[in-house]
C-alpha cells in the first residue's frame, strides 16, 4: 500500500464516526493482501464479500485465506454453510447484521447521526418490565445501568450504556440531557469480488424479501432441463438484457431468479435490489486500475493462478467432497449450489470423462477470465463513488 492509499484511509477514519471500507477489484487482483494490509492499519475486521468462500470445503478452488495469512485479523463470512445448504445474497445480508464489528458500527453511526439532544418529551426505554420511562426520572433513580433507547433514522434502536461514554450532562442553556459519545470507532472492512452481495449491504435498497415462488422456479426448471442453459439465459436476455449479460450462461440459479423478479415485478432485478444512495459514510478502494496493459497481466495472472490451484490438488479437493457428501455420485454432486461454480463444474466434467485434463484447465482458465471481465463492468459503478 503506497502512502497516498495510507494518507486517504487515515483521512476518511479521523473524520468518520463509523463507516465502512470497500476493498474491490476482479478476481485475482490482489484484494485479499490490500485488505491485510488496510485492516492492520486501523486495527480493524474483515468480512469476506465472496458467494463461494461462504461454503465449507471450497478452500483450493476460492483462494480461501489460511490461518497463517490472516494474520491474527478477525476474519467473517468464510466457512459459514455446508456446500449442500442453499445461501442467498438475503442470508448473507441477514448473517453480517448479526456480527458485532456491523452490530457496533451501525450502533455508532446512528447514535452520531440522530439528535443527541434529549428533553422531556423525548422517549427512552429501558430493559426490565417493559417500561417506558422518562429521561430525567432515570438518571434521578440512579439506574445508569439500564440499557437507553435512542432515536435513530424514525427508528428506536436499543443501545448499551457503555456506546455513549460519559452517560450525558445537563445542558446550561435549554436544561435537556446531552448524550455525550465515546472515541471508540469502528470501520469493517468489505473484501471481495461477489457485487451482489456487497451492495447488499452498503446501499440503501428496496431489496425483494418476498417468498420465493417455488411453482414458477420448478417450472424454469423444467424448461431449462429440457432445453439447456443457454435457451433459459436467451429467455433472461430477452427482458433483462442488461443483467443477463452479467450472468454466465451456467448460472442459472441467478438467471431463474432475474426471470422470477421481473415477471413478479415489471423490473430488472438491478432495479429492484440497487440504489446509488450509500447508507454508510464508505471508502472505496481497489489494487487494480483497468488498461489494456493491466487486463493482459491480470488475465496471465488468472492463468496462472488456475494452473496452480490445479497443482495444488484441486481435482482431488472436489472428489473428497463428492465423495464425503454424495458418497461418489458426480451427477447428484453438480446440482448442489455450493458446486454450480466456475471451476468445480469443469472439474465434475472432467471426472466424467467428458474433458481431458487440457481441456478442463483451459476452460476454467477462459471462464475465470469471462469472470474478471464483468467484475471490471460492475465494479466503474463504484469507481465512479472512489
Amino acid at each position: 500500500m503506497d502512502k497516498t492509499t495510507e494518507q486517504l484511509i487515515l483521512e476518511f477514519v479521523e473524520k468518520n464516526p463509523s463507516g465502512v471500507i470497500v476493498i474491490y477489484g476482479p478476481t485475482g487482483c490482489g484484494k485479499t493482501a490490500l485488505s491485510i494490509e488496510v485492516a492492520r492499519l486501523i486495527e480493524s475486521d474483515i468480512i469476506s464479500v465472496d458467494a463461494r468462500q461462504v461454503y465449507r470445503g471450497l478452500d483450493i478452488w476460492t483462494g480461501k485465506i489460511t490461518p497463517d495469512e490472516m494474520q491474527w485479523i478477525p476474519h467473517h463470512m468464510l466457512d459459514v454453510v455446508d456446500i449442500t445448504e442453499p445461501f442467498s445474497v438475503v442470508d448473507f445480508r441477514k448473517k453480517v447484521e448479526e456480527l458485532a464489528i456491523w452490530k457496533k458500527m451501525q450502533e455508532k453511526f446512528y447514535l452520531t447521526n440522530s439528535s443527541p439532544v434529549i428533553d422531556e418529551n423525548t422517549e427512552i426505554g429501558v430493559r426490565g418490565e417493559g417500561t417506558v420511562q422518562n429521561f430525567r426520572q432515570k438518571i434521578s433513580s440512579g439506574d445508569e445501568k439500564q440499557i437507553v433507547m435512542s432515536e435513530a433514522n424514525s427508528e428506536r434502536v436499543w443501545l448499551p450504556l457503555e456506546t455513549f461514554g460519559t452517560f450525558g450532562h445537563k445542558s446550561t442553556e435549554s436544561g435537556a440531557w446531552i448524550i455525550e459519545h465515546d472515541n471508540e470507532k469502528f470501520f469493517p472492512i468489505l473484501c471481495g469480488g461477489t457485487w451482489l452481495y456487497l451492495d447488499s449491504l452498503i446501499y440503501e435498497r428496496e431489496y425483494m424479501g418476498e417468498k420465493p415462488d417455488t411453482t414458477r422456479r420448478d417450472e424454469l426448471e423444467a424448461y431449462r432441463l429440457e432445453h439447456g442453459n443457454q435457451a433459459l439465459w436467451n429467455m433472461l436476455h430477452a427482458i433483462d438484457p442488461v443483467y443477463a449479460d452479467m450472468l454466465h450462461v451456467n448460472n442459472y440459479t441467478y438467471i431463474i431468479r432475474g426471470i422470477e423478479v421481473y415477471e413478479k415485478t415489471g423490473k430488472s432485478k438491478l432495479e429492484a435490489t440497487h440504489g446509488q444512495k450509500l447508507l454508510y459514510p464508505t471508502l472505496f478502494l481497489t489494487p487494480y486500475t483497468d488498461s489494456p496493459e493491466n487486463r493482459k497481466a491480470l488475465y496471465e495472472k488468472i492463468n496462472h493462478r488456475v494452473q496452480k490451484m490445479f497443482d495444488d490438488w484441486l481435482i482431488e479437493e472436489v472428489w473428497y467432497n463428492i465423495d464425503t457428501l454424495f458418497w461418489g455420485y458426480l451427477s447428484e454432486a453438480s446440482s448442489y449450489p455450493g458446486l454450480v461454480t466456475i471451476g468445480y463444474r469443469e472439474v465434475i466434467q472432467y471426472l466424467q470423462w467428458e474433458l481431458t485434463l487440457w481441456e478442463c484447465i483451459t476452460l476454467v482458465q477462459q471462464h475465470n477470465r469471462n469472470y474478471a471481465k464483468r467484475q471490471i463492468t460492475w465494479n466503474k459503478k463504484y469507481e465512479s463513488q472512489a
